[in-house]
């Protein structure tokens, strides 16, 4: 019996694929549904976008946004378009994303802050990185784990391991436990300054607070910095 070609039995196909990372998979889907004359749906793009995002094809999930049509564009695929640039290092991109969301009502969450933080962390802009973690406080946005890595990150690629404690610092006073990965990004920021007592004294830190080390998850946070 032939499967029925509508909207869900697509959108099931492409998040399979956009799971399994085969975004051309995704497209050639996409291009299927307007050949069937089925219009995608927000949940459609917002899949695709991802899904091109997660493979570094930043320019291809910048053309499904803009492409998009007839529907409505929200916090979560305004965070897929962010995100997929922050992968591809488009700092600037991902902050115009973001001021067109504020400036069409579409409401800005930790994910979009998280997201843009890491994006200029990646191309050193490690300034702006701090500043939008302040502005987080302002709209009153809570900062999470990934909030505070990102901006470690950025801080550490930058050589700024003083602040980089300060953050750490921060982090703990709001309630917020660092893991390994953190602990781990502020260690090399103070090896690659020399600062070999203070990277011993958060080894220790870590010790004494049975952090756990997954070398295999901390890779990236530790090769961004």
């Amino acid at each position: 019996k032939q499967v029925p070609l509508d909207i869900i039995t697509y959108n099931a196909a492409i998040n399979v694929c956009a799971q399994n990372k085969q975004w051309q998979w995704v497209l050639q889907l996409l291009q299927d549904m307007r050949d069937n004359e089925i219009p995608p749906n927000i949940i459609t793009y917002t899949t695709a976008i991802r899904a091109c995002g997660k493979v570094g094809q930043w320019q291809r999930a910048l053309q499904l946004f803009e492409g998009i049509e007839d529907c409505f564009l929200d916090t979560i695929t305004y965070n897929a378009a962010i995100t997929a640039c922050a992968n591809g290092g488009q700092w600037q991109r991902a902050l115009l994303l973001m001021e067109q969301m504020q400036r069409t009502g579409v409401a800005t969450d930790t994910i979009t802050y998280n997201a843009a933080i890491s994006a200029c962390g990646r191309r050193g802009q490690w300034h702006r990185a701090l500043e939008l973690l302040e502005e987080m406080g302002v709209n009153r946005l809570a900062a999470n784990i990934t909030t505070y890595r990102a901006t470690l990150s950025a801080c550490a690629k930058a050589g700024e391991w003083q602040r980089v404690l300060l953050l750490l610092e921060d982090m703990q006073s709001k309630g917020i436990l660092p893991n390994a990965c953190t602990y781990l990004v502020a260690i090399s920021a103070c090896e690659k300054a020399g600062q070999w007592q203070k990277a011993l004294q958060l080894l220790e830190e870590m010790q004494d607070k049975l952090v756990r080390v997954n070398t295999d998850k901390c890779d990236t946070a530790i090769s961004v910095s």
